[in-house]
């Protein structure tokens, strides 16, 4: 090709750089993936058969790059990240701050609102090129107390803050082995900051107009005849309405109570008016003035909880189909034995459906199709409505398409799928 990339008609297969049975196990399951950040960092899958992502693809009548269709998949895959597991781990934070107290910390707890998306851990180093920074444990997004250390040192030295006090918050900053007798320990800790519930993750993208420039600027100038090299990345998302706004708790524990105070004034100023992660001059990473109390937190999460019947799996939305009226009984039976006879078919009717497994591909017709959210009715006799989302969904209402079963109750009702 002119540009030298290669070109595939369609998504790319999971090719995973593991031997060859863990390799099968891997493309059979990863879409089941609950650490969405061991699959982001780890089990990169849309390698050519070179091992490199340069590959590009139709999908539509737009051609596009399996790097950027990789990260729309992780941001689909991370809306199943199961919700009662996030909040058991926010609890366990808050008894370890617990402990904390008990062993003689001062300790405080409060959230803020993020005005803007939030790009955590842009440098880590990704053959995407861009990193993020998912949990190392667990795979949800968070922000690391070591960033939220540099933004309230940040601010404090940016506003000319008494040096004494802020060796006293953050410890010395040399590192010199030879003046160890004159280091000093900071007073306080930065704990991790999380969302009250599973933060929406969305891809974004960079666009430079002048790659030559960059690359080489000694022997290329900013000309208006170079190619655009889009970049695509992740970011914490905050949603189109103030209440999809993700609100995060930030913890802090110090051996003072003097230490304390300064420390969560000057990581609030910080998160305010500096921002939190990369690219800040282009107005990600701010958070909103004022801060929200713990009780606050606890009747948000809770009114958050109250809604996870519908909320708990957002990627995918089961539509039951009406149930069927009852057959009105003969006003007068016959006989008993007629009356048996007349209501004995009725227990096969569920028997009659099609027995569905997990990883299953089902013929569906797409029902509605808005750009973000896809309803399909699966056909072979299932009749069923089941919703998923998915960004750039190419195919209309009335199109015949493939979906793969990922979730399946003991009643043999299908409640989860993604696309075949």
């Amino acid at each position: 090709m002119p540009d030298g990339k290669k070109r595939q008609n369609g998504p790319p297969d999971p090719r995973f750089p593991l031997p060859r049975e863990s390799r099968t196990l891997a493309e059979a399951i990863y879409r089941q993936a609950h650490n969405i950040g061991l699959l982001f960092t780890k089990f990169l899958w849309v390698w050519d058969e070179d091992w490199t992502l340069d590959a590009k693809f139709k999908e539509g009548k737009r051609e596009r790059s399996v790097k950027s269709w990789f990260l729309e998949q992780i941001e689909a895959l991370a809306h199943s990240f199961p919700r009662d597991a996030y909040d058991a781990f926010l609890d366990r934070q808050l008894q370890m701050i617990q402990s904390l107290e008990e062993h003689g910390y001062e300790t405080s707890v409060f959230g803020k609102r993020a005005e803007a998306r939030i790009l955590s851990g842009l440098g880590g180093t990704h053959p995407m090129e861009v990193g993020f920074a998912f949990h190392p444990l667990y795979g949800f997004p968070y922000l690391p107390g070591s960033g939220l250390k540099g933004v309230a040192r940040a601010w404090a030295e940016l506003t000319g803050q008494d040096v004494e006090k802020i060796t006293l918050v953050f410890g010395s900053e040399s590192k010199d082995e030879r003046l160890v007798r004159e280091r000093r320990q900071g007073d306080v800790i930065f704990l991790d900051a999380y969302a009250i519930a599973p933060p929406k993750l969305d891809v974004d993208i960079l666009n430079p107009h002048f790659p030559d420039y960059y690359r080489d600027p000694k022997n290329y100038l900013p000309t208006e005849w170079q190619s655009p090299n889009p970049v695509n990345f992740l970011t914490i998302g905050i949603g189109d309405r103030d209440e999809e706004k993700p609100v995060f708790r930030f913890a802090l524990a110090a051996r003072s109570d003097e230490t304390l105070r300064l420390a969560e004034e000057w990581l609030e100023r910080g998160l305010e008016q500096l921002g939190f992660g990369g690219k800040t001059a282009c107005g990600y990473g701010y958070f909103a003035e004022g801060r929200i109390s713990i009780e606050e937190i606890e009747k948000l999460r809770k009114a958050g909880l109250a809604k996870t019947p519908s909320q708990k799996q957002p990627v995918v939305q089961t539509l039951s189909p009406a149930p069927k009226p009852a057959p009105e009984k003969p006003p007068i039976p016959a006989s008993p034995t007629k009356q048996k006879a007349k209501v004995s078919p009725k227990p096969p009717e569920p028997a009659a459906q099609p027995a569905v497994k997990q990883g299953d591909k089902l013929d569906a017709e797409v029902i509605t199709n808005d750009g973000g959210k896809v309803t399909v009715r699966l056909l072979g006799g299932l009749n069923q409505e089941v919703t998923f989302e998915h960004a750039y969904y190419p195919h209309p209402p009335g199109k015949k398409v493939k979906v793969r079963v990922m979730a399946v109750t003991r009643e043999g009702k299908v409640t989860k799928v993604i696309p075949g």
